[in-house]
């Protein structure tokens, strides 16, 4: 489903205005630029040639340490931390929503937090509101 909403009364795709509100934020996707084209909006973000979902990682029968997954668990508190600091909840964390690659600097893996799609702006919590994937 298609949300968008007003900024300066420019109609702008809502993932990209959340993606917008935290991009200072360390483990988000970088979003470059957005258009829209008929009834539709297209992102430009950053390419992560060799990144694969934390999902497809673990199907691919990838092990990870324990002392990996803890760095890597640490990382994406961290990222989602951050998030929720700048007003931001991603709302639909889930492995398919982890991006997994190598840092070229040290090698290790890293992460980077994608599709904000179900997210919504952090203004008065109700503790009502449920979105995301229901198996999560």
């Amino acid at each position: 489903m298609k949300s968008y909403r007003r900024r300066n009364g420019k109609k702008i795709p809502k993932e990209a205005a959340l993606l917008k509100k935290v991009q200072k934020v360390p483990g988000v996707i970088k979003l470059y630029d957005y258009f829209i084209a008929d009834d539709n909006f297209y992102m430009v973000m950053e390419l992560i040639p060799s990144a694969m979902s934390l999902y497809d990682y673990i199907e691919n029968d990838n092990d990870l340490s324990n002392v990996q997954v803890r760095r890597l668990f640490k990382k994406i508190v961290t990222t989602i931390k951050g998030c929720f600091e700048a007003a931001v909840s991603h709302k639909d964390i889930k492995p398919e929503n982890i991006l997994l690659f190598r840092d070229k600097s040290s090698g290790q893996l890293d992460i980077k937090v994608i599709d904000f799609g179900c997210g919504e702006r952090i203004t008065s919590y109700k503790g009502t509101d449920t979105g995301g994937t229901r198996i999560y």
